[in-house]
């Protein structure tokens, strides 16, 4: 103030060399003033930033706030401003790494719940949002910190139960190869199936629900049979010594028949079944040589012998329909025997 009223005097008294010289340092004050205002300004901006924006997850105001000192740090300096210039500098660095770490926390979070949805690549998700809320911790942030900690519980429940159901299917599989099921094993199986439905795991569910109907299966096949066995054991007395007129018993006892055949069930005999050429005499030979054959080892497969009569019985029905087609023809041709 005090320079810009000695323009005026210096210029009536023609002192005109001074009063450019004395206009260029006023000027350069002004700017001086402009640029210091405007530093004050700024450093106040990130301040508040700093202090009312930590537990906000957006990062706008970090940048603006960033945007404002960037610019007024360089005119500051041009200016030759010291003063406030350090305090400046910090605040820029401090928002910059603040607006860093929101930005990482908002990636680790959209990052979470992608992985929530998709039921898949939860360690890196939980790996990225613990190292946000490291970051962010670090700079006394709390933007986003307690939902990224409820998806870290999510993302470890839904992992938790995907291994438990994997490990429960495979100890099925083992029980149901070695054909031996316990009540627990179902129970353990179904108790894993219910965590994981209420994760959302409905591609594992459904196949651990395939193993579980085995399981019960199998069990309950265990159980008729344990029962069956149970009730075909009847209580028996202990026989008492008697004596046994060894002569007498001789002449009563007939000799074991070693004649006998063996009831089986003997794979099919290729060639035995009617192919529709109506050669059923070429499948009854055969027949009688396989059924031959396993008589002369003490063994007869009555399935055999039901189908040699069904061929026999085919062949007879086939030979008295040919035999009256034949006989219809010669009456048809001789015109007699046509009212029979």
């Amino acid at each position: 103030d005090r320079l810009n009223s000695t323009i005026v005097p210096a210029r009536f008294y023609g002192l005109d060399d001074q009063v450019v010289e004395a206009t260029k340092v006023l000027k350069g004050l002004k700017d001086v003033k402009k640029a210091g205002k405007a530093l004050h300004s700024a450093i106040a901006t990130g301040r508040d930033v700093l202090l009312n924006s930590t537990g906000i997850l957006s990062d706008n105001n970090e940048e603006e706030a960033t945007a404002i000192l960037a610019a007024t740090i360089p005119w500051a300096q041009n200016s030759g401003l010291t003063h406030g210039m350090p305090i400046a500098k910090a605040l820029l660095g401090q928002l910059r790494r603040v607006e860093k770490a929101k930005e990482h926390m908002a990636l680790a979070i959209a990052k979470a719940n992608a992985s929530l949805t998709a039921k898949a690549g939860e360690t890196d998700a939980i790996n990225d949002l613990l190292s946000s809320i490291r970051e962010e911790q670090r700079l006394n942030l709390t933007a986003g910190i307690v939902g990224a900690k409820r998806d870290i519980k999510r993302l470890r429940a839904t992992q938790l139960a995907r291994e438990d159901l994997s490990d429960m299917v495979e100890k099925a599989r083992v029980r149901l190869n070695a054909r031996s099921v316990r009540k627990q094993d179902v129970s353990d199986l179904n108790a894993s199936i219910a965590e994981a439905s209420r994760w959302g795991l409905r591609r594992e569910v459904e196949m651990a629900t395939s193993q579980l109907d085995r399981l019960d299966a199998l069990l309950e096949a265990q159980a008729d049979l344990e029962g069956a066995m149970a009730s075909a054991s009847p209580h028996r007395d202990v026989p008492h010594a008697a004596k046994i007129n060894q002569t007498q018993a001789e002449a009563n006892t007939s000799e074991f028949d070693r004649t006998a055949l063996q009831v089986v069930d003997l794979p099919e005999v290729p060639g035995s079944h009617d192919d529709g050429d109506r050669d059923f005499e070429e499948h009854i030979q055969r027949l009688n040589r396989s059924i031959a054959k396993a008589k002369s080892m003490g063994l007869v497969d009555p399935d055999m012998l039901v189908q040699l009569g069904q061929l026999q019985e085919l062949q007879v029905v086939w030979n008295t329909m040919q035999a009256a087609v034949t006989a219809g023809e010669v009456a048809v041709n001789s015109k007699s025997g046509l009212s029979e």
